[in-house]
């Protein structure tokens, strides 16, 4: 096989350094500064194995995206190209369309590493290379459209990132069969709502109040809004710009975002008006005017905002300046009364306000968007995880906690995925193995998400009426000052009101000032009930009323968020992961610049160093011998197209004749590992070739048996022709069709008609002769094809006429045992031949003309025939019986011809009249839904020996222990059985017959 020596030796020259488990020697420093030479030749992305490392090179790199890089990548492998995130896009869609496996991209990395970025470039990637149909385009347009618009409303500029996603999202690319996208899903994880009332210095608030104030001109004027400088929750951080963003571009291209999308004007008009009313509520101050009682001093702003949110003067007032306080039990027992409010408590509850408006102004939109590309039927779909990035920030509170704990869980799930799962599967394999240490997360991960960790006692805390910040504090570092993982006060010379985790990316202090608050989310009734009756129909939408059972209390955002978290994981275990881990080069935002120390920590946390070990000494690919064989065994004559002996035996066959090094893989208990990616791309394009020869030998396969199928069918056809109307010549009455009498197929004309018109199959070829203009006999080439017949001169040198089979009008014969016809071309001139194969010919023209037209061709039978020449005239054949003769005799007779014809066979002479029976239609679609059909009876039943899970729709899953009823048994090592109403193939290695 020279194709696998030269892929080998190709890929030795294209990968150098583009991978780096071909460095030549392994250290973080040797990591590092390959990064660097790299990034500095603007080579921003660079592999592990399948990892894909991408450096974010804060600019855009001229030639590195579009339409012509995109096709360079399109249904490549891994090794063809160099590093590319449209490479992970491939790979991923590859995987999806081949087995059949829903698929996950993981992106990972600090905030400002590019995460945001490199998930809109794998979406434009899917949306490039699928279909074009209408449909087709307008989902795509929604796909790609919901990213401004989730960035409009999610993203802000902050000290790292000028476009820092403050929320998480899971975005589900769904696909029908045949790999089309159908719609699409977003799960969102933890808005930052606590930036909507304040941000840290030289941060914004959430992009689209600048675009609101920028570019909404009749939206700033229904809603009586002013300039950026005039609002208090966006105007004390000291930034109100974005280097290189046009704000007011920026809103029009939101606002055709969300129509594209589907959202009515009118929903989003009332969510803009919900926006500004988030403006004016940061505008409103109080003072004291008693003891525990305030009022609000803006009182201007109080009918504005009524009428924003739909309600009274005296409503809004109310629910900001007091609090409804239930005491006595639930239901008759309860007792309600009413307490006052001061100046910080009615600020409090102003921002309260501010927080949950926006919140669920962005709930709803991410529901819209849902609403509108959601496809329910959908099974297949590629995700692509955005999601905040590591943070370390000068103070940390409530959200970063969360932020940092869902990137342990990331970073717990790629060491189970790639690092620690693959040692133990070599070990379990009985694979010769080195073990490799790693920084193992998993107690950091339990430390701040089990029941006694971090997160349980946050939310026990918050149950407390008396329990506070500080509180909190104690009773942490109470239960886990013990934890190699926590430290509290005086441990690190840390603040009072501090507490420190160790992360994999580094030790992180909290400061638990409004933990409790955060976690509470508190809006009391007050305004809850304001906003529930509002008469403005989109505020009651977004708040509708909630009955929560007397002794049930709501779950505390934390609780809701680690549910969410643990949803997600499951999720991506379900799926075949692909990773890209970001590095942000440098803490400036500046591009040609690489900061040593900053990588270095990103390299050294994100493990990099041991995935490059784990990598260069493990097997880049291992599968069960029975799949291996499934998908491998059409390379070897060995195993093609039967076997003998064990899957085991049949993979060594197979490596074996493809003249693979056995260095270059190692055969374990259950599968086959393969050390090298290239092997297995060359074994992908053998297998490709040896494809494309079995397509051929089943096409022609194929193609003879709708050969036999048509002669079939025109022997029957013939009868209905002919019976009864024409009397029969005894050396043709029972010849069978042959169809090509003249080798015509293949030649040099045949594949010139190929060429130039697109007609392949070849029906019917024979020499005859035709009747020209002086009513001479010429000596021709006939032949048909499935388009039109043909009429060509010397030995197949020239066509001398084409005649499409729509264009013929009809035929014409005597009612004698003669062997002349008529084709009548309406459009241009007639054409009369004499031929012994004449009744073939007439069947098979008929029967195409069939084809392509709802009436058949008229076929008439007289002894007197008129047809058109090609000067124009007319002239007339007769023809005359003769019992005298033994063959017929041609005779001019001025500008016609008479033929005298000898006596034939009767006309009812030959095959009868008959009709073949119709055989039953097959159903051609693949069985979605095998269960429905009956049940094959069983021929065996086992044990399943292990848990297996289905790797695609027709796999069965079961755990230890099932009885599974076994359909059938093949020799390729995956069974057919059914379980628990279910039918599917598995691996026989899982189970032990009973």
């Amino acid at each position: 096989f020279p194709l696998f020596q030269n892929a080998q030796t190709e890929m030795a020259v294209r990968v150098g350094v583009d991978d780096l488990v071909l460095l030549e020697t392994i250290s973080e420093d040797a990591i590092i500064n390959t990064l660097k030479q790299r990034y500095e030749s603007d080579s921003i992305y660079t592999y592990i194995g399948q990892v894909l490392i991408a450096v974010n090179p804060y600019r855009i790199i001229p030639g590195l995206y579009g339409k012509n890089v995109i096709k360079n990548y399109q249904g490549r492998y891994f090794f063809e190209e160099s590093p590319h995130v449209y490479a992970i896009a491939e790979s991923a869609y590859h995987s999806l369309m081949n087995e059949g496996q829903n698929q996950c991209i993981i992106i990972t990395g600090e905030s400002g590493s590019g995460k945001t970025e490199t998930s809109k470039l794998i979406m434009q990637y899917i949306a490039a290379i699928t279909g074009k149909s209408k449909q087709v385009q307008r989902v795509k347009e929604q796909i790609l459209e919901s990213n401004p618009v989730l960035e409009a409303f999610g993203n802000a500029k902050t000290v790292q990132n000028n476009n820092s996603s403050r929320f998480g999202k899971y975005f589900e690319i769904q696909f029908d069969y045949n790999g089309e996208p159908t719609g699409g899903r977003i799960t969102n994880y933890l808005l930052e709502k606590s930036r909507v009332i304040s941000q840290a210095q030289d941060e914004r608030n959430f992009h689209i109040f600048y675009q609101l104030l920028s570019g909404g001109s009749s939206e700033k004027s229904a809603f009586k809004l002013g300039n950026v400088e005039q609002y208090k929750y966006l105007n004390k951080s000291g930034c109100t710009t974005v280097p290189g963003m046009n704000d007011a571009d920026e809103f029009r291209a939101t606002k055709h975002a969300m129509n594209v999308i589907g959202i009515p004007e009118a929903d989003s008009q009332a969510a803009f008006g919900l926006l500004a009313a988030v403006l004016h509520l940061g505008n409103l101050t109080f003072r004291d005017k008693g003891k525990d009682t305030a009022e609000i001093v803006e009182k201007d702003l109080v009918s504005l905002l009524a009428n924003l949110f739909g309600t009274s003067n005296q409503e809004f007032e109310g629910a900001l300046l007091t609090r409804s306080v239930s005491r006595g039990g639930a239901g008759a027992r309860a007792s309600v009364y009413t307490l006052t409010l001061d100046q910080n408590a009615s600020s409090f509850n102003r921002d309260a306000l501010a927080k949950s408006v926006y919140s669920r102004v962005f709930d709803w939109l991410v529901e819209a968007i849902n609403t509108s590309m959601l496809d329910p039927a959908s099974e297949f779909n590629i995700g692509v995880l955005d999601i905040y990035g590591f943070e370390i920030f000068k103070n940390n509170s409530f959200e970063q906690l969360c932020i940092n704990y869902v990137n342990e869980k990331l970073q717990q799930i790629f060491i189970e995925l790639t690092l620690k799962s693959e040692q133990e599967e070599y070990v379990r394999e009985k694979i010769q193995w080195s073990n490799i240490d790693y920084f193992n997360n998993k107690p950091c991960v339990e430390l701040i998400e089990l029941k006694g960790g971090i997160m349980g006692i946050l939310d026990e805390e918050s149950i407390f009426p008396k329990g506070t910040d500080l509180s909190l504090l104690d009773k942490l570092n109470k239960n886990c000052s013990n934890h190699k993982f926590y430290e509290k006060p005086g441990d690190a010379n840390l603040q009072r009101s501090c507490f420190s985790i160790k992360h994999y990316a580094g030790k992180v202090n909290y400061n638990v000032e409004g933990f409790l608050d955060k976690n509470k989310d508190t809006l009391f009734n007050n305004l809850r009930g304001m906003l529930e009756f509002s008469n403005n129909p989109f505020v009651a939408k977004l708040w509708p009323k909630e009955t929560v059972a007397d002794n049930k209390r709501p779950p505390t955002s934390v609780v809701q968020f680690r549910s969410q978290v643990l949803s997600l994981v499951d999720t991506l275990m379900s799926c075949h992961p692909q990773y890209i881990r970001c590095i942000r080069p440098n803490t400036v935002k500046q591009p040609k610049t690489y900061d040593m120390n900053l990588c270095s920590n990103q390299v050294r946390y994100l493990g990099l160093l041991e995935n490059v070990r784990v990598r260069r000494a493990g097997f880049a690919y291992r599968q069960t011998y029975e799949r291996f064989l499934h998908r491998f065994k059409m390379v070897s004559n060995d195993t093609w197209p039967k076997h003998k002996g064990t899957a085991r035996d049949a993979t060594v066959s197979i490596l074996k004749s493809c003249n693979i090094d056995s260095k270059g893989y190692e055969l374990g208990v259950s599968k086959v590992f393969i050390r090298k990616p290239q092997t297995l791309f060359a074994l992908e394009e053998l297998r490709t070739r040896k494809l494309d020869e079995i397509v051929k030998v089943i096409q022609r396969t194929w193609r003879n048996c709708r050969g036999k199928a048509f002669v079939k069918k025109c022997t029957y056809a013939s009868v209905g022709i002919f019976y009864g109307n024409k009397e029969r010549r005894r050396d043709s009455v029972f010849r069978p069709f042959s169809g090509d009498y003249i080798k015509f197929k293949n030649s040099k004309m045949h594949k010139h008609i190929t060429k130039t018109f697109g007609e392949k199959p070849v029906l019917f070829a024979d020499k005859v002769g035709k009747i020209n203009s002086k009513l001479s006999e010429q000596a021709r080439a006939f032949a048909i094809t499935d388009k039109a017949v043909y009429n060509v001169g010397g030995w197949f040198t020239n066509i001398l006429r084409r005649i499409p089979i729509d264009k013929i009008g009809s035929i014409s014969m005597s009612s004698l045992q003669d062997s002349y016809f008529v084709l009548h071309v309406p459009s241009e001139y007639d054409y009369l031949l004499v031929s012994d194969k004449k009744t073939e010919m007439v069947t098979i023209i008929s029967e195409l003309y069939k084809e392509g037209h709802e009436t058949p061709l008229k076929i008439n039978f007289s002894n007197s025939i008129s047809f058109k020449y090609d000067d124009g005239k007319q002239r007339t054949i007769s023809f005359n019986p003769d019992p005298s003769l033994k063959d017929y005799k041609w005779k001019k007779s001025g500008s016609n011809v008479v033929v005298s014809v000898p006596p034939g066979l009767p006309k009812d002479a030959g095959r009868k009249r008959a009709t073949p029976q119709a055989k039953s239609k097959m159903n051609q679609q693949i069985n979605r839904n095998p269960s429905a059909n009956k049940a094959a009876p069983a021929k065996y039943t086992a044990r399943a020996t292990h848990d297996y899970t289905a790797k695609s729709a027709r796999e069965l899953s079961f755990k230890a222990g099932d009885c599974i009823n076994i359909i059938a048994k093949d020799s390729t090592g995956m069974w057919q059985g059914e379980l628990k109403g279910k039918r599917g193939v598995f691996p026989a290695s899982h189970v032990q017959l009973t």
